[in-house]
């Protein structure tokens, strides 16, 4: 920047990148598109390794929402362009990548460097900084570039700017402050050569992104990574914004095949009522390999995040280098009343009705004299009610499961004094059905001994 000499364009990016052929046109292209009197291009490239051409992808990226750090600072994610496909105009941004950033020259003297910041916040207040001098932000629409993310081979700041290095000053003493003053920009909003421009307001950017820096909050819209502006929202709208744990749990029988046993990451979504996804977070290797060798009766993922919208369902969907995107395992979930939710009918009870007919079904236990079985639940086995069913776990277990309310009175009812034949005459009677449910009853009861929850050698006499 200190070498600018009035040249009408601005390209900063990292030493660590490979352009495509006619990558400066392609450039100008994108910035007539955007039909912005001061646009800046701006991405998280897609990667590259080195000596590898089988790894240069074909997909234009984008920047998207990651998270926010314990003083504030918000981190982005690289992400594909959905509909690349379709169009090379260049999409809105939310966000400014200091490794990638084309921009008009004039861009030097509205938003040069602030020199007391070091690494971290560099991004976000740039963006900002950008924004409030009535920069528009765009992802370019086409691929300009690739970039090498590991840097195996090389140092990092971290790892030579330190005492034992002989650095007269080490990393993290310059870290500190400024991370707090990247952090106070954000919420206390300054003007001048390395503060906020006058042509917007930070109010307009938190409107414009999805975010409140003061909340440390980002809107629904935001995290599902659609393009900006984001639609109005509610004055209160991070009031309204609760984080979430989802529970889901699943028989590892679902998840034996190899092409979960060998998927290269799992999908794994939250979805609100209306089916649309709220949050997305896979299971890489790492994580799949200790879930597959762990319990042997299910597996459990945990999600946190936050959101404006309710979880209702989840799915979990395997992806395979040779086959893709396979079959989903899906499921419903319901709360506990403070934004923890499980796995709906996670040991299989099919709910009964009145208008119930009973199939005649072979029993998992084939010839049984199922009057002289006396199902009993293991112990320590504990219920709590949840909304719209209860949640059933073992004093001790880090794993919940959730019935409703025919499993919770099966369960009840499953103490060692009572067959199989009284089970499904109680559930019959306190349901109103015309037939006696015996399909119903033994295959939850089945599903309940495969958790472990209820003794699975079914005690033969009353107790």
């Amino acid at each position: 920047m200190e070498l600018w000499g009035g040249e009408p364009w601005f390209l900063q990016l990292d030493s660590h990148h490979r352009f495509v052929p006619g990558w400066d046109a392609k450039l100008f292209k994108q910035v007539a598109a955007t039909g912005s009197p001061k646009p800046v291009l701006t991405t998280y490239a897609g990667p590259y390794m080195p000596g590898d051409a089988s790894s240069f992808t074909e997909e234009p990226m984008r920047m998207e929402f990651d998270r926010f750090t314990e003083d504030g600072l918000v981190l982005f994610r690289p992400g594909v362009i959905p509909d690349w496909q379709v169009t090379t105009d260049p999409r809105r941004s939310r966000f400014l990548s200091a490794h990638f950033l084309f921009a008009p020259g004039n861009f030097i003297s509205d938003v040069p460097y602030d020199p007391s910041l070091y690494f971290l916040g560099e991004e976000i207040t740039l963006t900002v900084r950008a924004f409030t001098h009535g920069y528009d932000l765009y992802h370019p629409g086409e691929v300009i570039l690739w970039h090498e993310y590991t840097r195996n081979y090389r140092p990092k700041h971290w790892d030579d700017h330190t005492a034992e290095r002989g650095a007269d000053v080490d990393w993290a003493e310059r870290d500190g402050p400024s991370r707090e003053r990247a952090s106070r920009l954000l919420t206390q909003p300054r003007l001048g050569q390395f503060g906020l421009g006058t042509e917007r307001s930070i109010a307009d950017y938190e409107a414009f992104a999805g975010i409140s820096f003061a909340h440390r909050r980002v809107q629904d819209y935001t995290r599902q990574h659609l393009e900006p502006p984001n639609p109005p929202a509610e004055d209160d709208w991070t009031a309204k914004t609760k984080d979430h744990t989802v529970r889901i749990t699943v028989f590892a029988s679902q998840m034996a095949s190899p092409a979960w046993t060998d998927a290269q990451f799992w999908y794994v979504g939250v979805h609100d009522s209306d089916g649309r996804e709220i949050f997305r977070a896979d299971a890489d290797r790492a994580e799949i390999g200790p879930l597959q060798s762990g319990h042997p009766g299910y597996i459990t993922l945990v999600r946190q995040f936050e959101s404006t919208a309710r979880p209702a369902a989840w799915t979990v969907r395997p992806y395979t280098t040779v086959g893709g995107w396979l079959d989903p395992i899906e499921g419903e979930l319901i709360g506990d009343g403070s934004a923890h939710w499980e796995t709906v009918s996670t040991i299989g009870v099919t709910t009964v009705s009145p208008e119930h007919k009973d199939e005649k079904t072979v029993t998992p236990w084939g010839d049984a004299d199922l009057q002289r079985c006396y199902p009993k639940v293991v112990p320590g086995l504990w219920l709590t009610q949840m909304e719209g069913g209860f949640s059933v776990a073992q004093a001790g277990a880090p794993t919940r499961f959730v019935i409703n309310n025919t499993g919770a009175l099966i369960l009840e009812l499953a103490n060692g004094r009572y067959s199989v034949v009284e089970i499904v005459g109680v559930v019959q009677d306190a349901f109103g059905l015309a037939d006696p449910p015996y399909a119903q009853v033994m295959a939850f009861v089945d599903s309940a001994s495969q958790c472990r929850l209820v003794d699975a050698e079914w005690h033969k006499e009353r107790n």
